[in-house]
């Protein structure tokens, strides 16, 4: 009997460790920063820009920046509104420390620009992802670009598909990301 409830416990165990240590982890984002993409352990990492709309509801592939995860740097993707246009940057954050402050900094190492015809300029929000440490491609971020006051985002969301959401705004911009 004794025998028999050591191998249960024993396979439990086995299983939990298993579950823990070949489940995808995800990265910590921190605040002002994004997420720091060298816990990865990926050599480079690939940020690509994807858009759909009412008369192209399929992604349709902009730009992708690269760059290499180092320590202390946390790579980026910004986006902003401006009349009639999206620009999209990569960016590479990062601090320095002093003894009486700690400053943010960020320098924009890549710039997209796309134009939006009747946008008026304010991107009211967005959709974060969670990211996870896989090769896999994945959601990053995901930005409806209208001229309301609130986001529509559809709940359905993949690249091999047409976007479920594309009609309900001016344009959408899918960033995804992906460690290489």
């Amino acid at each position: 009997m004794r025998k028999n409830i050591a191998v249960i416990l024993a396979a439990v165990l086995l299983l939990a460790v298993c579950l823990t240590g070949c489940a995808e982890k995800t990265l910590t984002n921190y605040a002002n920063l994004g997420y720091d993409l060298s816990e990865a352990g990926a050599k480079s990492v690939v940020f690509r820009v994807y858009h759909a709309n009412a008369e192209n509801p399929n992604w349709q592939e902009l730009a992708s920046f690269t760059c290499q995860p180092e320590k202390g740097h946390f790579a980026d993707v910004g986006v902003e509104g401006a009349e009639n246009q999206v620009i999209v940057t990569a960016e590479d954050n990062y601090t320095v420390k002093t003894e009486e402050a700690q400053d943010f900094f960020t320098d924009v190492t890549d710039t997209y620009e796309l134009t939006v015809e009747g946008f008026a300029g304010n991107l009211a929000g967005c959709q974060f992802f969670e990211v996870k440490k896989t090769t896999e491609e994945q959601p990053y971020q995901l930005y409806p670009v209208n001229n309301g006051e609130g986001v529509s985002v559809a709940a359905d969301l993949q690249l091999d598909k047409p976007y479920a959401g594309a009609e309900a705004n001016l344009d959408n911009l899918l960033i995804t990301i992906q460690f290489q």
